[in-house]
Order: structure tokens, then C-alpha cells, then sequence
């Protein structure tokens, strides 16, 4: 995402946009595990300016197949909205912008 937004917003939120790694606050989710397959319903990940709640499976061999959605926060789904009026078609009803996404494939 740090490709496509302008350098006042890079500069403005520099804190969670300028690192090599993803900080969070809040991690939470319901296990299910069984036959080597870990799956989850109602993963959220909480973090500055940005939530992801997903679902899905990860086996032990650490193949992903999850589907979930990215969430900006008001604040910067509001500043990138102003700069990229095309931003405008990924805001849900509380004018956040949500980005649904699918991960396929090898965990790290």
C-alpha cells in the first residue's frame, strides 16, 4: 500500500508506514485443531490505524488458505480519500477503508 499513496500521507503516518515490520496491539482468535489443521473463524489483529479480521486454516506444515478483510482507520482512510478520490469506492459505511483480501500459500 506505501506504493500508492502520496508523500504528505507517507510523511503523516511515517510510524506504521515507514517500518520493515507490522506492530499490533491486539491479537485474538478461537483455535480449532485438529488432523495437523489449525482453524480459526474470527481472527482480529489490532493496530495503529489499521484492523484485519480473517478466517481460514493453517496446517502444520504451514500452509495458509485465509480470507479476510483489512480495515484502515477513520483518520487515515479519511487522509488518503482526500488525496486519491478513487480511494473512495474502498470505504465501507463508516467511511473507513476496508480492503478484502485471500492468502494462499507458504507462512514464512
Amino acid at each position: 500500500m506505501v506504493d500508492f499513496v502520496s508523500a504528505r500521507i507517507k510523511q503523516k503516518y511515517a510510524a506504521i508506514l515507514d517500518r520493515p515490520d507490522t506492530r499490533f496491539s491486539t491479537m485474538r482468535s478461537t483455535l480449532h485443531i485438529a488432523g495437523e489443521v489449525v482453524r480459526t473463524d474470527d481472527a482480529v489483529i489490532e493496530g495503529d490505524d489499521f484492523g484485519v479480521t480473517a478466517k481460514g486454516t493453517v496446517t502444520f506444515a504451514r500452509i495458509a488458505d485465509l480470507r479476510g478483510v483489512l480495515r484502515l482507520s477513520s483518520r487515515l482512510s479519511q487522509d488518503i480519500a482526500a488525496d486519491a478520490k478513487e480511494a473512495k469506492i474502498f470505504q465501507d459505511g463508516d467511511g473507513r477503508i476496508a480492503l478484502p483480501f485471500r492468502y494462499r500459500g507458504v507462512l514464512g
